[in-house]
């Protein structure tokens, strides 16, 4: 049953009051009902009132000459604001930023007003790539994730020798199953971890993550070398950047 109703159009909740009516017949007979929306807000519904129509279409069932029903429920529905429904498919409006997937964003170093908005939008997690001496590292981020109610994890890699052990520390964490941005200094270490875990642990075709990634950035000699060291030793073939 689906019940309409008017109410504010961005946010706020709805006030109504619901009048179910109906009947139900079965061996033997059925002398309550429960209405249940996905496991919540069940409420038990008295079955003893008369019903001739369902007699008289059931005329084997034991007691369908008393097998209506009828309710009257009232309710206050929340409805999202808007802003709260859509935020996950906002833009974060961060450095170089690649959505890879509902749960796994990456970027270039945000700001501390960036951070906040970041955990505004719904993330748990917030790892960090680089080196904290680069040049436009944030001074105490750890604590400024942390104060703004995410967790915080920073895995230093270093940009001209990346390790398979990097990676690995890496995709132990994101296998937890949170909301995560990844991010480094300008999104490319952050984008090929992306990249990596999308296609390793969460089986998006090469060529699908390749056109996120290839979005910002054409990654060099090193890591496109990194890219099939780690590949290969998940036993994946690298299909080519180029």
């Amino acid at each position: 049953m689906i019940v309409s109703l008017e109410g504010p159009n961005t946010s706020g909740a709805y006030e109504g009051i619901a009048n179910f009516r109906g009947s139900a017949v079965t061996e033997p007979s059925v002398s309550s009902e429960a209405s249940d929306r996905e496991g919540n807000d069940a409420f038990p519904i008295t079955m003893a009132e008369a019903r001739d129509d369902a007699a008289r279409a059931h005329p084997d069932f034991l007691d369908a000459d008393a097998s209506a029903f009828s309710q009257t429920q009232s309710f206050i529905p929340r409805k999202l604001d808007i802003v709260e429904a859509s935020r996950g498919d906002a833009s974060l409006s961060l450095l170089n930023e690649i959505r890879y997937s509902p749960k796994l964003t990456t970027a270039g170093q945000p700001s501390e007003e960036q951070l906040h908005a970041v955990a505004d939008a719904g993330f748990q997690r917030v790892i960090f790539l680089a080196f904290n001496d680069h040049q436009d590292a944030l001074t105490n981020e750890d604590r400024i994730v942390r104060t703004a109610g995410l967790s915080f994890l920073h895995i230093p890699v270093a940009w001209d020798a990346p390790t398979l052990n990097d990676f690995d520390n890496f995709a132990a964490v994101m296998l937890t199953s949170e909301k995560t941005l990844v991010h480094c200094e300008v999104n490319f270490r952050a984008s090929v971890f992306g990249f990596l875990y999308q296609v390793i642990y969460r089986g998006t075709p090469q060529e699908e993550a390749f056109s996120l990634l290839t979005s910002i950035w054409i990654p060099n000699e090193t890591w496109e070398a990194y890219i099939i060291s780690v590949l290969a030793d998940k036993g994946i073939e690298y299909s080519g950047l180029r």
